[in-house]
């Protein structure tokens, strides 16, 4: 009966959890949001992850919170991916840009 929460919790996400389209993702999203409701000492919102971007080809305009930097090929970026962030514009002309995202282990 003490874990009743965390299947109400897993209830009430299924649907968005679904919309994901990603297993990893729809795996991390219940940690994610257990972590910041659920019992314990874990209420940051900080976040689970981190984000490297390389540039490849091309330009992008990429938005982290409240700035944004222009990427060409070689440079890189590495941030919290809490805020939020994205390409906000591309090109002209094709652009490609390797993105890597580390998860934080759960120490549950």
């Amino acid at each position: 009966m003490a874990d009743a929460w965390r299947d109400e919790l897993t209830e009430r996400l299924g649907p968005f959890v679904g919309l994901l389209g990603d297993r990893r993702r729809a795996r991390m999203c219940p940690a994610y949001v257990e972590g910041l409701i659920g019992p314990g000492d874990r209420k940051s919102v900080q976040p689970m992850a981190m984000r490297f971007i390389y540039m490849l080809s091309g330009t992008l305009t990429y938005r982290h919170g409240g700035s944004t930097y222009e990427l060409r090929p070689g440079d890189s970026m590495l941030f919290d991916s809490g805020a939020m962030h994205g390409p906000e514009r591309i090109g002209p002309g094709p652009t490609t840009y390797l993105s890597i995202i580390a998860y934080a282990r759960s120490s549950r």
